[in-house]
């Protein structure tokens, strides 16, 4: 899933799924979505879904590996399909990295 626009329940996230894997990448974390709430604390979230199905446990500081992989991935595939991208105040395009 990629939304690079907001306003939505969550705003300009990029989703990527790889096995019981799940990688998300905040461009603006700190904005408020949708009913006032702040997305997350970080760019960046890791889940298993295996093993956390209800998304509890954010595993990117314990699986700094897989989360570069996901996030490498998740990129590839936005530039596959030539994907648009939010902007930050310069005007400058936010692209999902660590």
């Amino acid at each position: 899933m990629h939304y690079p626009h907001g306003v939505h329940r969550s705003n300009y996230f990029t989703v990527w799924r790889s096995g019981d894997w799940k990688a998300i990448f905040h461009a603006f974390p700190d904005q408020y979505a949708k009913e006032k709430r702040i997305q997350s604390d970080s760019h960046v979230q890791l889940f298993n879904l295996a093993s956390d199905p209800f998304e509890q446990n954010d595993l990117s500081e314990s699986q700094p590996h897989i989360l570069e992989q996901m996030i490498q991935e998740m990129g590839e595939q936005l530039e596959r399909h030539h994907a648009v991208y939010p902007v930050d105040d310069k005007g400058n395009e936010v692209r999902p990295s660590l």
